[in-house]
């Protein structure tokens, strides 16, 4: 079916294609249904400032009710450093945690409260929708020995613990937020050294990460020459 979602004076019927189906996940061993959505940016429209201060806003609220940690990341974290404001044109608002298991017992919660689960990638990205727009909830996790001791994935990406390990909080719209404390280090990982200049359609599919699986796959194929000047690359 189709969602019609007003933008003002304006109406796009075709914002998503929406092919809704039931699905579950296990929280505390227990399944827990939700209608799972496929999104793309094909068949998603942007949202407007108001929608998605209103959504982060609302998690923002729910997620501290249940003392779940998050911050900025990617899209939202840039339109807070560059804009101080959302970018325009974005799809979605997007916060990471490394709080999983937390998140996951919430999920009932957040649902009785209106934000509902409407895709998963497990251990990677949650999405939550509210009044058709939804927020993608990215999960900061492990990677595989001996690389751990560098680096997290956040959903696909792969990125040096230095950008993520320690956090701040800035003022974001007239709340507090919690942002990585070397934003700007982490948005030239993942954007290039064009951050600050506005791209419409680009989506930051971390351009930082595909650099740093070219050296990881260098380190396999080449040996320990190649892995001390990882280590050295990721320790600068």
């Amino acid at each position: 079916m189709y969602i019609t979602i007003e933008k003002g004076n304006e109406v796009n019927s075709l914002y998503y294609l929406v092919m809704a189906q039931k699905k579950h996940i296990l929280i505390d061993n227990k399944p827990f249904f939700y209608d799972a959505i496929e999104m793309t940016y094909d068949t998603v429209g942007s949202i407007t400032h108001e929608q998605a201060k209103e959504i982060l806003f609302f998690t923002k609220q729910l997620l501290d009710e249940k003392r779940i940690k998050f911050g900025l990341i990617y899209g939202t974290l840039l339109g807070a450093i560059r804009e101080h404001d959302f970018i325009a044109h974005d799809y979605d608002v997007d916060i990471y945690t490394a709080d999983i298991k937390d998140l996951l017992l919430a999920t009932p919660y957040l649902y009785e409260k209106g934000l509902k689960l409407c895709r998963v990638n497990p251990n990677r990205l949650y999405s939550y929708m509210k009044d058709d727009v939804y927020i993608d909830i990215y999960i900061q996790d492990k990677v595989p020995f001996p690389f751990n001791l560098w680096c997290y994935r956040v959903c696909n990406n792969i990125i040096p613990k230095k950008y993520l390990r320690k956090t701040e909080k800035i003022n974001f719209l007239g709340k507090e937020f919690c942002i990585p404390a070397n934003s700007e280090k982490l948005l030239e990982f993942l954007y290039g050294k064009t951050w600050r200049t506005p791209i419409v359609g680009d989506h930051g599919q971390g351009k930082g990460s595909v650099w740093l699986v070219f050296f990881l796959r260098k380190v396999k194929k080449n040996g320990s020459k190649f892995f001390q000047k990882l280590i050295k690359k990721l320790n600068e």
